[in-house]
């Protein structure tokens, strides 16, 4: 009775607020390295580069199952890819809570984003399975939970590490994704069976297609962006006299404009150029880079940072819900885990190399300040050249139909 009871439940909660559940609760545990930088770089007394090295090994475990998320989650299903994912969450965050030197620290949090890089795939799955035409808002609805979850670990990871120690974060990262791993509720889909050589095709199929990976390489600079921001922005703020409290409130500002541009974004697509992705995606670009050459520039009040961080959020942490929305558009139905997985090998290149590049400069200047110059100035040269590529091909669409007739 109780069962049949929580299967109605759980029947009753719309797709897109499960994913949206399934986003957040991932992302508390892979965005855990941003708020609790700090109390890293202490304990295992790191330099700023190797604070961004952390980052990279999240995003070095998200690309690594990139390649077999289409198995995952097109072939296996996505529950039980949510399965799989939340398991190894738990394994990554288990070595954290227990390691004693840099190298183990790395390879927990490699695991930790092993098990979120399919979390996204997955989650696009179910929405565009349940929604589909009507997907776009829902999209936007269910990628607002990264930043919910991130704003979760800003309030209460920093908290438990001050006052229990460093261990306990991600224990209760264990936890919650262990828990997550037990309730999700598997719905194998029907198969052939897996050949690899068959799945090898599709993936070279999809990694052919020019208009994905041209799309995912411009991106790849939002994601520099976005990660660069959450695992620096303490860091930043510390160094300027900030205390660890108000630093943290910053960030979880930066975080909340996440959440709002995530829902911004995703409407204002449908009324962009058409309906444009890919004009949607310049002008949030151009907007972040814009914001951040500009960061330097405010006065060093928390009156004028939180909204001002609110307003980076929104653009530098924003612009997922457009891109998700996009790959999952060129994917179609039935291939979504398969082009995300392709769409997220590049995307994260942006942040395996980008993260370590800034904590590079930081640590070769003594300074962020150029940290951020360079990291906007790159973001608004590459809208310039995006829409140039844009302009480019439709000239050349058009011109392959005017022939035509």
């Amino acid at each position: 009775m109780s069962g049949s009871f929580k299967e109605h439940a759980r029947s009753k909660l719309p797709i897109a607020i499960q994913s949206l559940l399934y986003m957040a609760i991932g992302n508390f545990a892979n965005s855990a390295y941003s708020p609790l930088s700090s109390a890293i770089k202490s304990a295992y007394i790191l330099t700023s580069e190797e604070v961004g090295f952390i980052t990279s090994s999240v995003f070095i475990g998200s690309l690594t199952v990139s390649f077999l998320s289409g198995f995952f989650v097109d072939r296996l299903g996505n529950r039980i890819a949510l399965r799989i994912s939340f398991g190894l969450i738990a394994t990554g965050a288990l070595i954290c809570a227990f390691s004693s030197t840099y190298p183990v620290l790395l390879s927990g949090f490699f695991l930790i984003g092993l098990g979120y890089g399919s979390i996204t795939p997955a989650t696009n799955s179910l929405v565009m399975e349940e929604y589909y035409p009507e997907h776009i808002g829902r999209m936007g609805i269910k990628q607002t939970g990264v930043p919910i979850g991130s704003i979760a670990s800003v309030i209460l990871l920093p908290i438990v590490a001050i006052t229990f120690g460093i261990r306990w974060p991600f224990i209760i990262l264990f936890a919650t994704s262990i828990i997550i791993a037990i309730a999700v509720k598997s719905r194998p889909r029907p198969s052939n069976g897996f050949r690899f050589r068959t799945y090898f095709s599709d993936l070279l199929s999809a990694a052919r297609d020019r208009r994905l990976l041209t799309y995912s390489a411009f991106s790849s600079v939002l994601s520099w962006g976005q990660q660069t921001g959450l695992t620096f922005y303490v860091l930043y703020f510390v160094g300027k006299g900030f205390s660890l409290y108000l630093a943290e409130i910053l960030l979880g500002s930066f975080l909340v404009g996440a959440v709002f541009g995530r829902i911004f974004w995703a409407r204002m697509g449908y009324r962009i150029h058409g309906g444009s992705r890919w004009h949607a995606t310049i002008l949030i670009m151009f907007l972040s880079g814009f914001l951040y050459l500009m960061l330097t520039l405010v006065p060093s009040s928390i009156i004028f940072m939180l909204p001002y961080s609110i307003l980076l959020g929104m653009n530098a942490a924003g612009w997922n819900s457009t891109f998700v929305t996009a790959v999952s558009e060129m994917a179609g139905k039935d291939r979504v885990g398969l082009y995300s997985g392709v769409a997220l090998i590049t995307l994260g290149l942006g942040t395996i190399i980008g993260a370590p590049v800034s904590g590079y400069i930081r640590d070769s200047t003594g300074s962020y300040f150029l940290t951020w110059v360079v990291l906007g100035g790159v973001q608004i040269i590459t809208s310039i050249l995006m829409l140039s590529a844009y302009i480019l091909h439709e000239r050349r669409e058009s011109g392959v139909v005017d022939n035509g007739q």
